[in-house]
């Protein structure tokens, strides 16, 4: 809940060292079977920036050696260093119907069909979601070009998305804090049926919390990237569960986890960025 659910989704599979003024990502019917460090798997288009380009449909394998991904096909071989966090990270990963394009109009758009991967401390299953952003502002680093894009102008949807974290609890203990009604502190956290949108900077998103309670999650609220300062910026207006004003339990649920780079200034949330982004 650190970040507005689009742009944390967008991030978990995007690193933060791309080059150029904006990526260029053609990633089409992606299928992959991986369990830690080797798998397989096929596309129809699989192109990431400068490090990846495998053309037409075919069957690739897949191994990790310390902290890189070498991908081979029949007749080539590439090394993707710069992992997003999440890949790094997995132990296991199935995935079919996922794409990540870049167009001509400075649009990326994300689809995924199904996900399941799981890591040390958490696990993440994905089902149906599909989004995109619009580039808003030129910058001569496609990390700042797709923050901006992705905190004002922007769109997601999903059907579910299930977390199951091994060892910190931090998303259920959450709503935990946010519903007293929860009694049973597991380690599970539900969402379904999620839209974002934020347009212009102006955000509201709803989706379904399913676990020891079942409600229907609403909230209001802007958001913008601030380059000189490397600063995420977001002024959390109002969140409602069913017809009840939750949004003080959720600002003394983000105070808890407060540090040096998150920042709770109520209605504010700042993301200092200044040592990651590039």
């Amino acid at each position: 809940m650190k970040l507005p659910m689009s742009l944390a989704i967008m991030g978990a599979f995007i690193p933060m060292s791309i080059l150029g003024a904006w990526p260029h990502f053609d990633i089409k019917k992606l299928e992959l079977n991986y369990n830690d460090p080797i798998g397989h798997g096929r596309a129809d288009s699989l192109v990431w920036e400068k490090d990846v380009s495998v053309q037409e449909n075919k069957k690739f394998e897949v191994e990790r050696r310390g902290r890189s991904f070498y991908l081979k096909t029949f007749d080539e071989e590439f090394v993707w260093d710069d992992l997003p966090a999440k890949i790094e990270e997995a132990k296991s990963i199935k995935a079919q119907g996922i794409q990540l394009t870049t167009d001509q109009n400075k649009k990326l758009n994300l689809t995924i069909a199904h996900l399941d991967l799981k890591g040390e401390k958490e696990n993440l299953f994905i089902q149906a979601l599909s989004g995109h952003c619009l580039k808003n502002r030129k910058f001569l680093s496609a990390n700042e070009a797709l923050l901006d894009a992705c905190l004002t102008n922007t769109q997601l949807i999903f059907k579910k998305i299930f977390f199951s974290e091994n060892k910190i609890a931090f998303i259920h203990s959450f709503f935990a804090g946010v519903f007293p009604q929860i009694t049973t502190l597991g380690q599970t956290t539900i969402l379904e049926k999620g839209q974002f949108k934020i347009v212009k900077g102006k955000l509201k998103g709803e989706f379904d919390f399913r676990g020891d309670l079942n409600v229907g999650v609403r909230l209001w609220g802007h958001s913008q990237y601030n380059s000189v300062e490397k600063t995420i910026i977001v002024r959390l207006d109002k969140v409602k569960a069913s017809f009840l004003n939750i949004t003080k339990k959720v600002f003394a649920e983000l105070e808890k986890n407060e540090s040096e780079t998150f920042i709770v200034q109520r209605p504010f949330i700042y993301i200092k960025l200044k040592d990651q982004i590039k």
